[in-house]
This record gives C-alpha cells, sequence and structure tokens, in this order.
C-alpha cells in the first residue's frame, strides 16, 4: 500500500502537529488504511524547492502542495506525521543506488525496524493512522525551511556539504537538485559582544564570505552564530572548494553582483546587528537587524540582551 512505515529510512523528518486543516481530523484504528492508502492515491502532490542548484551546506526551504482533484470529499492520511510518512532524502547513483540497482539511493543507514505490536504478554496495540477530511478542490501548502526539521542524518539540516544530484521523497512525489562546488573568493570574522561562551574569554562570530559561481559573485552569511574560530577553508589551487572544504553549514546568499565583490569588511553593534562593506573605499553597504540575519529557534534562540 502506498502509506509509508517507520521501518523504512526516516530522514528528513516533518514536524507533527502542523494546524493546517479546514475540518477536523480524525484517527483511522479499525482497518481502514486500505481506504487512506486508496484515497490518498488520487490526491495531487507536489514539491517544490526555492532553487535546482544550491552551494555545500546552505539553507534551504521547500514546499509541499497536497491538492484534492476529486468531486468527492476524501478522508485520507494526515501529512506532516510520523505516522503517514517522512521526507526521503536520495542521491544519485551513490553506493546504495548502485547496489540496489537504481537510479537514487538513500543517504543514511537504515533505522531498525519498529515493532508495530506488543509482545506476547500484552494484547496488539492497533496501528492509529491519523487522517483529515479534503473537500473537493481543497488544498493544502506547508512551506518548510531546513532547519525547522527534526533529522539526525543531514548534518546541520541544511544542503549536502558534497557535491552532487538529489531528490527529497515525499509519498509518491518527488523534487530534484543539485549541489555544485563555488570558488571560495574571501571570508570576513564578525565578533559578537554579549555572546561569549560562559567561563571563556572566547569570541562568538559570525562570517560572512563570498563564493563565485558561473560568473557571478554571491555574499554569503553564516546564520548561527560561531563560538569558536572557523575551521580551515578546503579548495583547489583555483580555489575552487572541494567536498566538505567549507565550515559552514546554516548559511544564506545576501547579495549577488555581476563584479568581484573584494575588500569585504564586517562589523557589529551591540545589539548585534551587522553591517557589511565591500569595494575599494566601501562604497557598498549592506545593513542587517540581528532578528534579520540570525536564525532563531529552539535549538538557537535568541540571546538576552
Amino acid at each position: 500500500m502506498n502509506l509509508e512505515r517507520r521501518n523504512g529510512i526516516l530522514i528528513l523528518l516533518l514536524a507533527a502537529g502542523t494546524s493546517l486543516w479546514a475540518q477536523t481530523s480524525t484517527d483511522s484504528p479499525d482497518g481502514s488504511e486500505d481506504r487512506l492508502s486508496l484515497n490518498q492515491s488520487k490526491l495531487k502532490v507536489l514539491l517544490g524547492m526555492d532553487r535546482k542548484e544550491y552551494f555545500p551546506g546552505e539553507l534551504a526551504e521547500f514546499t509541499v502542495r497536497i491538492q484534492n482533484p476529486t468531486s468527492e470529499t476524501l478522508d485520507v492520511p494526515k501529512p506532516f506525521t510520523r505516522e503517514t510518512g517522512t521526507i526521503w532524502l536520495l542521491e544519485k547513483n551513490n553506493s546504495r543506488a548502485k547496489t540496489w540497482g537504481m537510479e537514487y539511493g538513500t543517504t543514511a543507514e537504515p533505522e531498525p525496524p519498529i515493532q508495530l505490536e506488543d509482545s506476547v504478554e500484552q494484547p496488539s496495540v492497533p496501528r492509529v493512522v491519523p487522517s483529515v477530511r479534503l473537500a473537493p478542490g481543497q488544498e493544502i501548502v506547508k512551506t518548510f525551511h531546513f532547519y525547522e526539521l527534526q533529522s539526525n542524518t543531514v548534518a546541520w539540516n541544511t544542503i549536502p556539504d558534497r557535491a552532487g544530484q538529489f531528490r527529497l521523497k515525499y509519498w509518491d512525489s518527488t523534487v530534484d537538485f543539485q549541489v555544485v562546488l563555488p570558488v571560495f573568493e574571501g571570508m570576513v570574522k564578525i565578533d559578537l559582544p554579549g555572546l561569549e561562551p560562559p567561563g571563556t574569554r572566547q569570541t562568538t562570530a559570525a562570517y560572512a564570505f563570498v563564493l563565485g559561481w558561473q560568473g557571478k559573485h554571491f555574499l554569503c552569511l553564516q546564520k548561527v552564530p560561531f563560538p569558536m574560530t572557523a575551521a580551515e577553508i578546503l579548495k583547489m589551487a583555483d580555489g575552487q572548494l572541494v567536498d566538505g572544504g567549507l565550515p559552514f553549514g546554516r548559511y544564506s546568499r545576501l547579495f549577488e553582483s555581476e563584479v568581484p565583490i573584494v575588500s569585504l569588511r564586517g562589523e557589529s553593534d551591540n545589539n548585534r546587528n551587522i553591517t557589511l562593506r565591500w569595494g575599494q573605499h566601501g562604497e557598498n553597504k549592506r545593513s542587517f537587524l540581528e532578528d534579520e540575519w540570525r536564525i532563531h529557534d529552539e535549538k538557537h534562540p535568541r540571546a538576552a540582551r
């Protein structure tokens, strides 16, 4: 049947409990999984990403669009829960793809199967599949940032740190993207006041850097402060990054230029608002409030002011 069980490879697990529904959700413990699966097959599910090409470790977002194209109300598995499926991250022509004789293979080892029934000492517990009713023409749209996802298989919840062709799969829908290796063109460290690790004199910093790709130059900023000095940038003689050569994850592009971005410098005020300047005389400038440039979530909360 079409429902994905949890004895598969759980990658980029979506957050449960998202409030998206126009109608009341129900649960289906009584053998109606086949009906839910049949109704699920009638849905139109589309995945989209904010880019087709990414740099290694870059932040990304993707959108799941679920439509009921039929003329009837459908009781279907409720999306974005553990019980009804996960996002799978696949890589083209990796070792598992070759082993299985497939074009794309998973990027992580399978988890141990999860027992769906209790031991003989206790009665069996029926599998409960959360469901939701979608009216004719009703559409559910949800956009996820990678850093919001619960995962222990994709480092930093970002795009992979190596070049390749990848695929995200949710239910029976897929979206493909590519990771490319740009040229590293420069970097500046920006000390951030008030974020020093307790009991140390070490400075916490943000890093801005420039990456070049196909004749364009991209000003990027690490969105999570570093409580340490960044590792060495690993690149080839011409400056092109190697796989795993960029020590940053959770960064985004801020600015794109047709001309080289030179003499990059940066500074932070006491509220950790950042100003970046570049050009021979610092004639180019971009300023960002802390809430604009920094990721704030339960893993990286706001610092006390």
